[in-house]
């Protein structure tokens, strides 16, 4: 008896150690996004960033409701609204965490009409310090790659920031999310099916714009997997995985990412 016990205290042990060794939401969000720094993510836009790093982290990664207007993205649990003067931090902000902006404009003359980004460092009292983002710069002419920023919220001047912590995703049965990036220079249209049937259609734009990746979405109560199906080449999909389309030897095929 006292042997299994003695078993029973070096499990709980264990595992409590284990567990505690295991890297959060944000840890893996930030280790994504530091890892493609100078790289572009899925069609170059900022939001493409955030998504794929939620993606690659195990949370959720399609956008609830925007909110509180349409294209305010949302990105989790909302942690932070911050306004001119009202820097009202309730919650510790932490790397890994996700900026929407609308309107805003700072004192130092930045401005973000509308954009996505990923706190990269905060200070002592939790505030974010630096954000990693893409597609920054002027209209025609942005940085469609990743990089790092300095940036002091507490310099807004107009317009609003929120910011949202990553939520654990738990799959429903049947339950397929996943996303698709165009790597080709041309338009393309992919069809999710079931079997033959066709359930809809994704239409992506050439690489390296903003349509150029997308995602979708489906609940499938059916023994097979829904298919994507880009011409003569298709494959089943797993849930929360990404695909993209590229041309080999001449001929298009859609692939599983990296």
């Amino acid at each position: 008896m006292r042997y299994f016990g003695l078993q029973v205290i070096l499990f709980v042990f264990v595992g409590v150690s284990a567990l505690a060794q295991s890297p959060t939401l944000n840890e893996k969000v930030s280790r994504f996004v530091s890892g493609k720094l100078g790289q572009r993510v899925g069609g170059g836009e900022c939001a493409h960033l955030a998504m794929e790093a939620l993606r690659h982290a195990g949370a959720k990664f399609l956008r609830g409701a925007d909110h509180p207007e349409p294209g305010d993205y949302v990105w989790g649990k909302l942690i932070a609204v911050l306004e001119p003067g009202k820097l009202d931090f309730k919650t510790k902000v932490k790397s890994g965490d996700l900026v929407q902006f609308r309107n805003s404009t700072f004192k130092n003359g930045a401005l973000y009409t509308h954009h996505t980004a990923v706190v990269a460092e905060v200070d002592d009292r939790g505030q974010p310090t630096a954000v990693w983002e893409e597609n920054v710069g002027p209209l025609g002419k942005a940085d469609r790659t990743v990089r790092k920023t300095k940036i002091d919220f507490g310099l807004l001047k107009s317009g609003w920031i929120r910011i949202y912590q990553p939520e654990p995703r738990v799959r429903k049965p049947g339950q397929y999310e996943f996303v698709l990036l165009n790597r080709t220079d041309i338009p393309r249209d992919v069809f999710v099916q079931l079997g033959d049937r066709r359930l809809f259609t994704i239409s992506l734009t050439a690489d390296n714009t903003d349509a150029s990746y997308g995602y979708g979405m489906a609940t499938i109560n059916a023994p097979i997997p829904p298919t994507l199906v880009v011409g003569a080449s298709r494959i089943n999909i797993v849930d929360a995985a990404g695909y993209e389309i590229v041309t080999n030897d001449g001929k298009v095929t859609i692939r599983r990412m990296p």
